[in-house]
């Protein structure tokens, strides 16, 4: 708690805390001193989230990326299951885990005591913001992290939803507008371009801290035993707000060096996005929504992005 707090004193604003992120960039620097200062376990990492998503990556990867939802408005299985504050931290904090504990762009391991998210602080705290708006402001944070960082993140944060048109009122201690139109991101996009950054060579959007040593050494996988399933019904929520499906659960044994598994449908949709796992284990299980059907697609994702098919039992 005093850590989330600290982040709150420290929530440089408007440039990194535009509308709806008053509870999730505060804990860019609660997960730093959690995890970097007293090396304790990261809450999105290992605080249990059901069988469905297991963890808050997998539950974030399900409700923005698998739906291709913007980042400030998802919605994930069950009632009342909407727009989850640590499940928007996820790309945050995905940044620190490569630029910071990957390429060593953070205080503790740079000379100088700055790193990637040092500077784009300090970038904010000087910028004027005078007349922008909450998506004009979401949008110069992805052309600040992309500047800062040498690189071209567009990929990344068209993924995590922040180059996904919104026009949406949030409710975060006050009314907060925030709009993103098509326009406002085709130049947005044209801006980072012009920066001339190389694309990372890794799946960015993927990385966790169970995975982060992996991207360092950039592993390939080892492939393990097929997957198994078994129907599986379970409720989501509880009274009124109380949701059942008929699902299954898919066991993955073996399978070393991969970062995530994607389900996908016969038709290529996203079914869930989940790693299976808590802790680091030779045993990765999660039980999807619906009934295993011909035509289902199982893969393992691998640190460059590539994809490996799993057959199923």
């Amino acid at each position: 708690r005093p850590a989330h707090e600290i982040g709150h004193c420290n929530q440089t604003r408007p440039g990194v805390l535009w509308g709806g992120n008053t509870e999730v960039t505060n804990n860019i620097m609660s997960e730093y001193i959690q995890t970097t200062i007293f090396g304790q376990p990261s809450r999105i990492q290992v605080e249990d989230m059901g069988i469905t998503y297991r963890n808050r990556y997998s539950k974030a990867w399900s409700g923005i990326i698998a739906a291709g939802s913007p980042h400030a408005d998802f919605q994930n299985l069950g009632k009342n299951n909407a727009n989850d504050v640590f499940c928007k931290l996820v790309p945050f904090w995905q940044l620190e885990l490569y630029f910071g504990k990957v390429l060593g762009r953070t205080p503790l391991q740079q000379a100088d005591k700055g790193g990637f998210y040092p500077e784009v602080y300090e970038y904010a705290r000087n910028k004027d913001y005078t007349g922008m708006t909450h998506g004009e402001i979401q949008l110069d944070f992805v052309y600040t992290c992309s500047k800062i960082s040498g690189m071209n993140l567009l990929d990344f944060f068209t993924k995590w939803g922040f180059l996904t048109p919104v026009d949406k009122e949030l409710d975060d201690y006050g009314k907060k507008q925030l709009t993103v139109t098509q326009d406002m991101i085709d130049a947005l996009k044209q801006k980072v371009n012009a920066l001339g950054g190389t694309r990372p060579d890794v799946a960015l959007e993927y990385i966790s801290d169970n995975t982060y040593e992996l991207y360092k050494t950039k592993t390939a996988i080892i492939k393990g035993e097929n997957a198994t399933h078994a129907p599986k019904t379970f409720t989501v929520g509880s009274g009124d707000n109380a949701v059942t499906y008929n699902g299954e659960t898919i066991t993955i044994k073996n399978w070393t060096n991969v970062v995530t598994y994607e389900v996908k449908d016969e038709t290529g949709k996203f079914i869930l996005i989940c790693s299976g796992e808590n802790a680091p284990s030779s045993v990765d299980t999660f039980t999807i929504p619906v009934r295993w059907k011909d035509g289902f697609r199982l893969s393992a994702v691998s640190v460059t992005g590539e994809r490996i098919d799993i057959p199923m039992n």
